[in-house]
């Protein structure tokens, strides 16, 4: 490995430490003044931070790494905390439901910050998903990108 290489693993590692000390402080300090959109931001954080400092050690460890993914790394998480809000908009107007009858009564939030986490974690099948249902209900088209993908994951499984 390389020294440039180094030097950008160690950033990508020092910012994704950041973001996600960023977020739980936020997240903690905040709670008494917060709302469910700022939470389910912080959490869409922390599920994109996971995703990226899981890929840090997979492919450092697999000796594929590829330091044209750097970009990736440095955007990954707030994509993920654009995620985690968004769910939480589509949870809140009813346009996705958590398929639970029973909330917990201390903190009926548990839900929202579930479906944050998962859709910050995965925020490729989280966006599929949103299109999948833009077009299902307002007959939106769906975007290039979800097409490619389409056709890409076909062709794989052939």
């Amino acid at each position: 490995m390389t020294k440039k290489t180094v030097w950008l693993v160690a950033s990508i590692i020092v910012w994704q430490m950041f973001l996600l000390i960023t977020a739980l402080a936020l997240w903690h300090c905040l709670r008494e003044t917060s709302n469910l959109y700022h939470e389910c931001t912080y959490i869409g954080t922390l599920g994109g931070v996971l995703y990226c400092l899981r890929a840090v050690y997979r492919h450092l460890g697999e000796g594929d790494w590829d330091s044209k993914w750097a970009v990736w790394y440095f955007l990954r998480p707030i994509a993920s905390s654009l995620a985690g809000f968004v769910s939480c908009l589509f949870l809140s107007a009813g346009m996705l439901t958590l398929g639970t009858s029973e909330l917990n009564a201390a903190s009926p939030n548990y839900g929202y910050w579930v479906f944050a986490f998962i859709a910050g974690y995965n925020v490729d099948c989280f966006l599929q998903k949103m299109e999948s249902l833009a077009r299902e209900t307002w007959g939106i088209q769906e975007s290039t990108n979800y097409k490619n993908q389409q056709e890409q994951d076909k062709n794989e499984g052939e």
